[in-house]
């Protein structure tokens, strides 16, 4: 790819020559990340720790072993008991969340897939992981349970969904 830039100093030809090559290497290693010299479309929905890469874990939804890279737990790092789901399950998780079922106390995420477990699997910690579709929805749902333990009194259109606080007066 250097023929399309211009690169005249001979040093700073050398040093791309050198990132050129290491990104192939990366290429070939990543094609699910890297698309040439593009992340692919879904390159942040990857998660990936070397250090971690031979330690494993049982999900507990769907009982298959799995990298510790691709898990997500419930709960905070030292908050206690916390349990330990794929990021497909909590995907599949988030989809359902979209509609009815409930999500963790104060919408801050999903409640945690082990039904005697209280902690929250933070929004914040699987946002990136999640499809852009469901990711839509849930950032929908988490602001529209929040305006409603806000108690404004809104009026929304039928057709397009706005949403206007209508103040009425108490004369």
């Amino acid at each position: 790819r250097s023929d399309v830039y211009q690169i005249t100093c001979p040093n700073h030809k050398t040093e791309f020559n050198e990132f050129l090559s290491i990104l192939k290497g990366l290429q070939k290693e990543y094609p699910h990340i890297l698309d040439g010299i593009e992340l692919t479309s879904n390159a942040h929905t990857y998660l990936y720790d070397a250090a971690q890469e031979s330690e494993e874990f049982e999900c507990g939804v769907c009982f298959d072993f799995y990298s510790v890279s691709k898990r997500v737990m419930c709960g905070k790092a030292n908050g206690g008991k916390r349990h330990q789901f794929c990021i497909e399950c909590v995907r599949q998780q988030a989809n359902v969340a979209t509609g009815e079922m409930p999500l963790a106390e104060g919408a801050v995420g999903l409640k945690c897939m082990d039904g005697d477990c209280n902690n929250p699997i933070y929004y914040a910690l699987i946002r990136n992981i999640l499809p852009s579709a469901i990711r839509k929805r849930m950032d929908d749902r988490i602001q529209e349970e929040n305006l409603a333990v806000a108690g404004l009194n809104l009026e929304r259109c039928k057709n397009c969904n706005f949403a206007a606080e209508m103040n009425v007066d108490k004369n």
